[in-house]
């Protein structure tokens, strides 16, 4: 158990009124969708590297005297692996963005990461999520894993299958997709939204400032042509759904419970929905 509450990296603290409050909760899930972008990126390497031979193959006989049909297939086939090396490179830049997913609390509100390498996700891997912003609160069967608003959906992924390092303090057994997710409705606001820090990489940092909170939302909603192709003032960069997935599932919802004001975060982690307002 001690080992346990190492990993979690929970700190607790006393309020004036004695009252214990969970300030400092810090928890690191370790991924599996990973595993799958870096092995489909290898696969793709191992793809070009056979297109490449068949290109060398083809110049070989062009150069022996095989009509010009060899060489236009040459091209082509050299094209197909431009595109390969932009996905290959895109797949590799997400897995290492991905490996892990931290929930961090602190005080106000509670920072989302993937990690290590977010800042390949362009602004799309950190989250500040506000305690006073949440409007519920459940656990869900979702298998929408991944990063980011994908498809315009308003729904903002930390979401990923657990490897095997699922210990915590409230589930010391480590198990294999041993995790849960929860599902937070919160008021709408565009993603990334006062997330910028002063210890962001410039990368991260030029995406959260052009591309997210106030910026993002005027892109969203299609610049300054809006009022001829989104009348409607429909916007893909808007969230009110967030979608984290955490080995510690009873921790977490105790957590927010607490910062919510509520009571009886005992009872969470149960697979019941809880609504707080």
């Amino acid at each position: 158990m001690a080992e346990a509450q190492a990993l979690i990296q929970s700190s607790y603290q006393q309020t004036n009124n004695d009252e214990e409050v969970r300030i400092g909760y810090k928890h690191r899930q370790c991924g599996c969708f990973w595993i799958l972008l870096l092995v489909t990126g290898l696969w793709g390497i191992v793809g070009m590297f056979g297109e490449v031979a068949l290109i060398a193959v083809e110049w070989n006989e062009f150069d022996t005297g095989i009509d010009m049909s060899s060489m236009q297939s040459s091209y082509y086939d050299f094209g197909v692996s431009n595109n390969n090396i932009f996905m290959v490179v895109l797949l590799i830049c997400w897995a290492m963005s991905t490996i892990w997913l931290q929930i961090e609390d602190r005080g106000q509100y509670m920072l989302v990461t993937y990690g290590p390498c977010r800042w390949m996700l362009c602004g799309m891997g950190k989250e500040k999520i506000f305690y006073h912003s949440i409007r519920d609160v459940q656990t869900s069967k979702s298998c929408f894993y991944g990063f980011g608003i994908p498809m315009c959906s308003s729904v903002k992924l930390f979401n990923t299958c657990s490897c095997c390092c699922g210990l915590t303090a409230s589930e010391p057994r480590p198990n294999f997709c041993g995790h849960q997710t929860i599902k937070l409705t919160i008021v709408e606001r565009a993603q990334g939204e006062n997330a910028l820090e002063d210890d962001d990489c410039f990368g991260e940092r030029c995406c959260l400032q052009c591309c997210c909170g106030a910026n993002g939302e005027y892109c969203g909603k299609g610049c300054c042509c809006q009022f001829c192709i989104n009348p409607c003032d429909a916007n893909f960069c808007m969230m009110n759904t967030v979608f984290i997935s955490t080995n510690d599932t009873r921790g977490l919802m105790r957590l927010i419970n607490e910062k919510m004001g509520g009571a009886g975060g005992d009872n969470f982690g149960s697979g019941d929905n809880h609504t707080l307002i």
